[in-house]
C-alpha cells in the first residue's frame, strides 16, 4: 500500500510572506534504487518537483537503469490525459446541444466527431499508462514514487517499505504521515495474497 513521508515542519502562509521566500527540505536518499531497491552505482535521475505557483531545483534520486522509464511519476501525462478527456466531453456536449438547432450544421457534426476522437484518444492513452504501470509493478519493483512540495515542506509517496524505512533513519525531519482514506480504501478492494503449499 502507498504510503507518505513529510520531511520538514509545514508553515503558514503568513510565516513564508514574513520570510519572503519558500525553503524546502530535500530529502536525502540512501545508494539503492527508489523503485526495486538494486545497487545504482552512483546513478541518478533528476525529479523536478516545480509546479505552476512554486519553482524549486531537481532533486536528484537514485534510479537504477532498469528503472529509469518507470521508476519516478511524472505529473505531465496523468494531467494531459484528464485534459485530454475533459475536453473531449465539452466539445462533444457542447457540439450536441447547438446541432439540435441547427442540424445542417456541417461544422457541429465535425466538432463532434472531433471531441468523441479526444475522448477515445484520451481513454486509450490511460488504458496504456495503467497496463505499463501493471507491468512495472511486478518482480519486487515500486515505480511511480511521486514527490511533491507544500508550504515549507515535502511529500514523498511510495509504495516500497524497504525504502520508507532507509528514509526514516537517513532524515532526522522524516514522518511516517496517516495514509490517505482513499488509498486505504483502493488498498482493501485488492484480492488477499495466498500462500501456495507446493509439497507434494
Amino acid at each position: 500500500m502507498k504510503q507518505r513521508l513529510r520531511f520538514g515542519d509545514a508553515v503558514s502562509l503568513g510565516r513564508v510572506a514574513s520570510r519572503g521566500k519558500l525553503a524546502f527540505v530535500v530529502p536525502t536518499f540512501g545508494a539503492h534504487c527508489v523503485c526495486c531497491n538494486a545497487e545504482t552505482m552512483g546513478r541518478t535521475q533528476d525529479f523536478d518537483p516545480s509546479t505552476d505557483r512554486i519553482r524549486a531545483e531537481p532533486i536528484k534520486m537514485p534510479v537504477c537503469f532498469a528503472c529509469k522509464e518507470h521508476a519516478l511519476q511524472t505529473p505531465f501525462a496523468p494531467m494531459m490525459q484528464a485534459v485530454g478527456l475533459l475536453l473531449g466531453i465539452a466539445i462533444t456536449a457542447l457540439g450536441g446541444m447547438y446541432a439540435a438547432d441547427r442540424p445542417g450544421d456541417g461544422f457541429l457534426k465535425w466538432m463532434m466527431i472531433v471531441g468523441v476522437a479526444l475522448i477515445v484518444v484520451s481513454i486509450a492513452w490511460i488504458r496504456a499508462s495503467s497496463r505499463k504501470q501493471a507491468r512495472a509493478n511486478v518482480g519486487g519493483h515500486h515505480p511511480g514514487l511521486a514527490l511533491s512540495l507544500v508550504t515549507g515542506a515535502t511529500l514523498v509517496d511510495t509504495e516500497n517499505e524497504t525504502l520508507v524505512e532507509e528514509l526514516l533513519q537517513l532524515n532526522a525531519s522524516a514522518r511516517r504521515l496517516p495514509t490517505p482514506l482513499f488509498w486505504r480504501l483502493r488498498g482493501e478492494g485488492l484480492p488477499k495474497a495466498k500462500v501456495v503449499d507446493r509439497r507434494d
